[in-house]
């Protein structure tokens, strides 16, 4: 009975989609200058296994520092039924939202 009452208060929309993507962030650039020549970055999102490892951590972090990359690990479940891919979207969009400077993959 609890899982019904939950469920009826999900929502599994991601909100409404961003149209001119390109455009609209190109014109941010123009009106932030600075972030174009501080932030020449890339944002690059992969999805590792959800299942426990032995420092889960270690793999990544070495990866990272030979790479000279930034590293940012969640592993957060936004819903019991939302596994995979789909777990990840809501704050990778977000994120492109709220960081504009950088170039998405």
């Amino acid at each position: 009975m609890m899982m019904e009452i939950w469920s009826k208060c999900i929502s599994y929309s991601f909100g409404s989609p961003v149209r001119n993507w390109d455009k609209k962030r190109q014109e941010w650039l123009k009106c932030h200058p600075l972030f174009i020549v501080a932030c020449d970055g890339v944002v690059v999102v992969a999805e590792c296994q959800s299942l426990p490892v032995q420092e889960p951590n270690r793999t990544r972090s070495i990866t990272v520092e030979s790479t000279a990359m930034k590293f940012v690990y969640n592993n957060a479940f936004l819903h019991p039924k939302m596994v995979g891919v789909w777990t990840n979207l809501p704050p990778v969009r977000a994120a492109m939202v709220a960081h504009s400077e950088v170039e998405w993959i």
